[in-house]
């Protein structure tokens, strides 16, 4: 596959992932050779969305709620966490978790609904 990358270089600057490694009608792509489904825009759509949700809760969420959705979502590659594992390293009741949590998560998506607007 490398060599097929090498010589498409030399011919043009461009290569597509839907491009023929070989001439012919049935001939393999690199799509084919890599053997994944994944849609290459879908992922990019949600890389996208992730990083408008981070930038929303750094700029929006501030103290306890910004801690609370910071330890429930996993934020910064981080492992989420329980509601109760969340109120015992807080010092708070499970059910205060969850008001903080469902109050920040309705401050998110309405900046996330303002930005997009």
């Amino acid at each position: 596959m490398l060599m097929q990358f090498r010589s498409a270089k030399k011919v043009r600057t461009t290569v597509y992932i839907s491009d023929p490694l070989e001439p012919g009608e049935d001939a393999l792509t690199i799509m084919d050779v890599l053997g994944d489904d994944r849609d290459i825009a879908e992922e990019a759509e949600q890389r996208q969305e992730r990083e408008q949700v981070g930038a929303a809760f750094r700029r929006s969420l501030h103290g306890r709620d910004k801690e609370v959705i910071d330890m429930r979502y996993g934020f910064d590659g981080k492992h989420p966490q329980t509601q109760q594992a969340v109120a015992a390293a807080l010092g708070i009741s499970r059910s205060y978790v969850s008001r903080i949590e469902k109050k920040a998560l309705e401050k998110l998506r309405r900046e996330i609904d303002q930005e997009n607007t």
